[in-house]
Formats: structure tokens, C-alpha cells, sequence
């Protein structure tokens, strides 16, 4: 997220929507984790939607193919 936020201040517009995708996957995570241990009946359903958000995730820094940073975080998404 911060890589991406001082990318974009730097003038490079592009990154506004993967830091976008980068905190939100970062919240969907943090909420799936907190459900799964808790045993929340609830997880399963959370847990789908932060592998789809993950996914969204890696595909926007993907684009990005030059910057390790971004190719770290898509293979870690």
C-alpha cells in the first residue's frame, strides 16, 4: 500500500487503484483471519471473498511487471 501510495505521489496515477486493491485486500485478510480463528460460522463465506479480492489484488500489480515490489505483492496475493 505505502509503495504504491508514494508512487502515486510521485505523479504516477496508474498506482491510485492498486493501493485501492491493496488496502482493501489487506482488510478482507484481516477480517478473514479474525473469523477463521474465532470458528465463526461466518469465516467460510468472508474466506471466499478474500480469495477473490486477493486475486483482483495480484492481477492489478501484475501489470506492473518492472517493479519488484509490485511482482512481491502479486505472488504474495
Amino acid at each position: 500500500f505505502h509503495h504504491c501510495l508514494m508512487l502515486t505521489a510521485k505523479g504516477e496515477k496508474a498506482h491510485a487503484a492498486t493501493a485501492r486493491s491493496c488496502s482493501d485486500c489487506a482488510q478482507v485478510c484481516g477480517l478473514a483471519a479474525t473469523l477463521s480463528a474465532s470458528g465463526s460460522p461466518d469465516a467460510f463465506p468472508v474466506c471466499e471473498a478474500c480469495a477473490k479480492v486477493c486475486d483482483r489484488c495480484a492481477a492489478a500489480c501484475e501489470k506492473f511487471k518492472d517493479d519488484k515490489h509490485m511482482a512481491a505483492c502479486a505472488k504474495a496475493c
